[in-house]
């Protein structure tokens, strides 16, 4: 990455064959895998109607993330999805709340926000939970109207507690869908059990496909 550097970011389905197969043939032309990477992004959702679920403790241990913290999370999203789509998402220091683009989608009165929180383990970050947050009907794929969750030291998590405060939080916050249902974009391997008990279901997978352009 160079501070020149100019980053196309979309997502494509797995099952879409003609434009994974054009992305095909452009990486293999590229000749230098810096140009462009990919990774998996998992899809999962939860109907307005699914059956309410508590957790013991609730949602202790879930706060604002502190703004030197903003690297601890920025270095989760890169292990989970690489340096240059965490960068194309801006998940690093000091562009992790998107001020510039909050402030530009304002000046046409509409909403294009993101919030960060931590979930602590043992007085410890354990996961980040990133909320996209932005006008309903701006964006169709529900990609900006999700929350992310990234294990920052889920190691702590080891009866799985932590995570449970996660998704706990998470179907307990205001609905962004006028149906009310809650969308989550996940890294690959995290407990699809105790995604599935509290609701969820994953609707497909995407290819998170991040283009460096220079």
């Amino acid at each position: 990455p160079r501070p020149d550097g100019r980053y196309l970011l979309f997502f494509v389905k797995t099952d879409n064959r003609i434009m994974n197969a054009y992305l095909k043939r452009f990486f293999d032309g590229t000749g230098t895998p810096d140009a462009v990477t990919r990774t998996t992004v998992e899809l999962w959702s939860r109907p307005g109607d699914a059956e309410p679920r508590t957790v013991v403790g609730g949602t202790q241990g879930l706060r604002a993330c502190l703004p030197h913290e903003e690297a601890v999370v920025g270095r989760a999203a890169q292990r989970c999805f690489g340096a240059s789509a965490a960068a194309a998402l801006s998940v690093q220091p000091g562009e992790l709340h998107i001020p510039d683009t909050q402030a530009r989608f304002a000046e046409a009165g509409l909403v294009r926000g993101r919030s960060c929180e931590i979930m602590d383990c043992d007085g410890e970050p354990a996961y980040a939970v990133l909320e996209e947050r932005s006008t309903p009907g701006m964006n169709l794929t529900w990609m900006l109207n999700a929350c992310w969750v990234l294990p920052v030291h889920a190691e702590r998590d080891t009866d799985g507690a932590a995570f449970d405060a996660v998704l706990q939080s998470i179907i307990e916050r205001p609905a962004q869908s006028v149906t009310g249902e809650r969308f989550l974009n996940l890294p690959e391997g995290l407990d699809a059990d105790r995604l599935h008990a509290f609701g969820f279901t994953k609707e497909r997978l995407k290819k998170l496909i991040s283009l460096a352009a220079y």
